[in-house]
């Protein structure tokens, strides 16, 4: 089960942008997706609140060439904002160009199927 938790924690999909502060780098790596995206939603800005951020949801930003697009989270602690995008499996173009609006942000990733794999193999 060892290398099991090891390919569900060490997620190297989630992707960076600026200096993210560690205790967000930290908590993408402990974070457990769920199946629905509406529960992943709420569990993240949950589980980033506990950090002691502010969080906005659905933040309108402009990503260049006449289009637009809103970012699923910004939080806020010491006057830092960071720009979260919550895609599926892989980082969508869109999230990437909607979080370098900001200086810092991040997009994190869910895959339910990751949680049936090992729930299954746990079991």
């Amino acid at each position: 089960m060892e290398a099991e938790s090891e390919i569900f924690f060490g997620k190297c999909e989630n992707l960076f942008w600026g200096n993210v502060p560690d205790d967000l780098i930290i908590l993408s790596y402990l974070l457990t997706p769920t199946e629905k995206a509406w529960e992943w939603h709420d569990y993240v800005q949950k589980e980033i609140r506990k950090l002691g951020y502010e969080t906005r949801r659905e933040v309108f930003v402009y990503i260049g060439n006449g289009k637009t697009g809103r970012l699923d989270l910004v939080a806020k602690k010491d006057g830092i904002e960071i720009a979260i995008e919550l895609d599926y499996r892989v980082p969508r173009k869109k999230s990437v160009l909607k979080i370098k609006t900001y200086k810092i942000g991040m997009v994190l990733l869910r895959d339910p199927k990751i949680i049936k794999k090992i729930r299954i193999k746990k079991g």
